[in-house]
């Protein structure tokens, strides 16, 4: 490691005393602005005329006196203890809900293998505990974070997960791992979540001030005073915002290589460093999504900006990792390869082999006898049965094909049936039950994870955070039916506003949906809809648990779309031309 333990602990120490002062500066200046304006705004309301407010206005009167700057320090270092002390606690707990991470599904492939290399990290380490965590997202990053009761997390985007072999992964791991190591997590996330409260008010505050300020002079001439004070308090936010950007700037620039480096010792592969950080700048990094705010804990940053492949001054000071190129330099040197070397081992790797998945085997239709009113009457199928009248738990039955007359509720088949339209307790996984035929689910494997399929309609049952990893893997590949449905959607979709116009939206938006396989309840309709404004895939989607039905084909479909848009293909620039 670079530094001995001691001198890791020093450093620390030394900048949490740091990040401490600035906080009370930060807090002093604002109590400080306060009282000025508060000073300012008493003297406007006493002022008789505007005269004597423009032409008798005393400066001084708006400083204060060495007891009031001691009250303004006591107030100051009281704030920045309570900040402190909010802060400090359940730090790891606030950065897991700002970047929306999720534990490890066990039953994922993808998630297996991220579990494996924690596990294996941890040899290396010497025993050090490592909490694995997932964001759902397409983006490509990666983050560590740290707190004061040496829990730490490592927490990699779907979209890293997916697009990285585990050669890759592990030097990104081993990199967010060489951060907690080396002892920066902590202060990086402790200085963040410092900061990040006047950051997120800050956000909002230019259409607060506006309102403020219009309500404000409407209402007197002597509101006027509070509007200074408002704008005041703003160009301190500003202030505050900026001097966090820059502390945060200072702290994290140069750390990036430090991090590199452990990264090398830990997996002796510097070229799938570089290659890792050549495929995420390269790729949507995850500007514009929660959690952006705290930039300096990821890998890279999540926007591309000139400034930060300078390497300059001003580069050290505005901009918050260093230069992807030079990262990519010291690697490739270490490996004894050139860019153009990395640039041929991805362009080998860049298409991964695509597997066509087989549509499952329709499962025979079983049909019954139903005796009612002194007569047999039938035959009827499990999704003709969607009439409580049709079915009751006592009522004789006899399958086609079979000799024995039994009780509806005694055939398997049936009571499961009964139970799914005449109660409303959740069922068990195990079963769920088609929406459309009333047939048990499968559980199935696609795209490495874990879906339920209707062997007779081959429509798929999947959680909402399974549908965003299904989107961003790229295991799956496609028929000629597929991309045929898919181009005429898309020809469809372009006449889409003239059908709403003539009254399509209200019967997409029924309200007698699906009932849902997983909540089984009578107003546990699905919601019928659109994936998305720019994928006009229609979907069931249930609001209670989030459970997404798909027709048949029409997952298949909408991957093809968001992947042919995603990769810009060249048979859709042809078709746009």
């Amino acid at each position: 490691m670079p530094y001995s333990f001691t001198q890791i602990e020093q450093r620390k120490s030394y900048v949490i005393q740091t990040v401490f002062v600035a906080l009370f500066i930060l807090y002093f200046l604002f109590g400080l602005i306060l009282y000025s304006g508060a000073q300012l705004a008493w003297y406007g309301l006493r002022a008789i005329t505007l005269e004597r407010l423009l032409f008798k206005f005393d400066p001084a009167i708006i400083f204060p006196n060495a007891k009031e700057l001691l009250g303004i320090a006591a107030v100051a270092l009281l704030f920045s203890l309570a900040h402190w002390y909010y802060v400090s606690q359940n730090l790891i707990t606030r950065v897991i809900g700002a970047l929306r991470a999720e534990i490890l599904n066990p039953d994922d492939a993808y998630h297996r293998t991220f579990q494996n290399i924690i596990e294996e990290l941890q040899v290396a380490t010497g025993g050090r505990y490592f909490t694995p965590l997932v964001i759902p997202t397409m983006a490509m990053n990666a983050c560590a974070a740290a707190d004061f009761e040496g829990r730490t997390i490592i927490c990699l985007t779907e979209g890293l997960l997916a697009k990285l072999n585990r050669a890759q992964i592990e030097a990104v791991v081993a990199h967010e791992a060489g951060h907690i190591l080396q002892g920066d997590s902590l202060e990086t996330t402790l200085t963040i979540s410092l900061f990040n409260l006047m950051n997120e008010f800050l956000k909002h505050y230019p259409e607060r001030i506006f309102k403020f300020s219009f309500y404000s002079v409407r209402a007197g001439f002597a509101s006027f005073f509070l509007v200074g004070v408002t704008i005041l308090v703003y160009i301190l936010l500003s202030v505050t915002h900026f001097a966090s950007l820059v502390l945060n700037m200072f702290m994290s620039r140069q750390r990036e290589f430090r991090a590199d480096a452990i990264a090398v010792r830990l997996t002796r592969d510097p070229l799938a460093l570089a290659e890792a950080l050549y495929i995420i700048s390269n790729n949507w990094r995850g500007a514009g999504l929660p959690g952006e705010s705290l930039a300096p804990l990821f890998i890279v940053n999540h926007r591309a900006n000139r400034l930060d492949e300078g390497d300059s001054l001003t580069a050290d000071l505005f901009s918050t990792h260093p230069p992807i190129s030079q990262r990519l330099s010291i690697l490739l040197d270490m490996a004894y390869a050139d860019i153009a070397t990395l640039e041929a081992a991805l362009a080998k790797c860049a298409h991964k082999p695509r597997t066509i998945i087989p549509a499952l085997n329709p499962m025979p239709e079983d049909k019954w006898l139903f005796h009612r009113e002194g007569k047999w009457v039938g035959p009827f199928g499990l999704a003709q049965l969607t009439g409580i009248d049709r079915i009751a738990p006592n009522m004789l039955v006899k399958k086609m094909g079979g000799k024995d007359v039994k009780l509806a509720l005694d055939d398997p088949a049936l009571r499961k049936v009964i139970q799914s339209l005449q109660t409303d307790r959740k069922l068990k996984t195990d079963d769920y039950l088609c929406p459309r035929c009333h047939v048990p689910l499968l559980a199935r494997e696609y795209e490495s994870t874990v879906v339920y399929q209707c062997p007779s309609c081959q429509g798929y049952l999947i959680t909402e955070e399974n549908v965003a990893r299904i989107i961003v893997r790229e295991e799956v590949g496609f028929s000629e039916d597929i991309i045929r449905m898919a181009r005429k959607m898309q020809e469809t979709n372009k006449k889409v506003d003239h059908v709403m116009d003539a009254g399509y939206e209200g019967r997409l938006y029924a309200a007698d949906g699906l009932m849902c396989p997983h909540c089984r309840h009578k107003k546990a309709r699905m919601f019928r809809r659109f994936f998305s404004t720019m994928y006009h895939v229609v979907i069931d989607k249930c609001v209670f648990c989030g459970r997404v039905w798909f027709d048949k084909d029409e997952l298949e479909i909408l991957q093809f779309l968001i992947e042919e848009g995603r990769a810009g293909y060249a048979a859709t620039r042809k078709d746009n031309v």
